[in-house]
């Protein structure tokens, strides 16, 4: 997961006008958090949530 990530931004960093969040990811702050909740390394489904937005989407 932590070269995941960083290679997930890349990508939407190259496509971002192409996918039309260039202006969001221009003012935006990204942060993102990877919590092992149960400890036991085991793979999970990932989502992801902005700020301000109460919906959860999959990835």
């Amino acid at each position: 997961m932590k070269e995941s990530v960083p290679r997930a931004f890349s990508y939407v960093q190259a496509k971002k006008t192409e996918l039309g969040i260039a202006r969001v990811l221009d003012v935006s702050d990204i942060h993102v958090e990877i919590v092992d909740l149960l400890g036991d390394r085991v793979e999970a489904d990932v989502a992801a949530a902005r700020a301000g937005d109460h919906s959860t989407k999959k990835l």
